[in-house]
């Protein structure tokens, strides 16, 4: 299950990324930044869920 989030979360990126191209470059980046806070924000979860079973 938690590969499967990697992989929602990896092709949300590429999309979201490929939807920000006609941007300028600084709201692409932040957008990028975003989507790894979010990355990280789902590992930290998903490390709280497994240890609190």
């Amino acid at each position: 299950m938690r590969l499967f989030a990697f992989i929602a979360v990896f092709v949300a990126l590429a999309v979201s990324a490929n939807a920000q191209a006609p941007a300028p470059v600084g709201g692409l980046i932040d957008n990028l930044v975003g989507e790894v806070g979010g990355i990280v924000d789902n590992l930290v979860g998903e490390l709280n869920g497994s240890s609190a079973r």
